[in-house]
């Protein structure tokens, strides 16, 4: 798996998931979770499903 903060530049609040992530303390998503990765103006940002 990538890690989080090869495509996080900052955390972000993801309102529609309810999920805050802070690329400094996610490293690699557990097992049970769908990483979706969302190219957003100023960086990509990952929704977790």
């Amino acid at each position: 798996h990538p890690l989080v903060e090869d495509f996080i530049v900052q955390p972000y609040y993801l309102p529609n998931v309810g999920v805050k992530i802070d690329c400094h303390a996610v490293a690699f998503p557990p097992p049970n979770i769908t990483w979706s990765f969302v190219p957003l103006e100023g960086g990509d940002i990952i929704i977790i499903k």
